[in-house]
């Protein structure tokens, strides 16, 4: 994802976790082991509670998504 106006990558955002969860899925269809990021993967600038609520969303989306690793 990016923003189209500035070209900057959205690594916050909620679509990144929809991402993770179907490249986990296709992983597992074609039997390979798979990786996905999460956790501390933000776009906040601080460490506060925007930064808590992004890399936790992201993180949960590929627990769910049955990743390897």
């Amino acid at each position: 994802m990016m923003d189209l106006r500035t070209g900057v990558e959205s690594i916050g955002a909620p679509e990144l976790g929809m991402i993770y969860a179907g490249a986990a899925k296709m992983a597992q269809y074609y039997g390979l082991p798979s990786a996905v990021g999460g956790g501390c993967m933000t776009n906040s600038k601080t460490f506060d509670a925007q930064a808590a609520y992004e890399g936790a969303l992201n993180a949960l989306t590929a627990a769910l998504a049955e990743a390897n690793f």
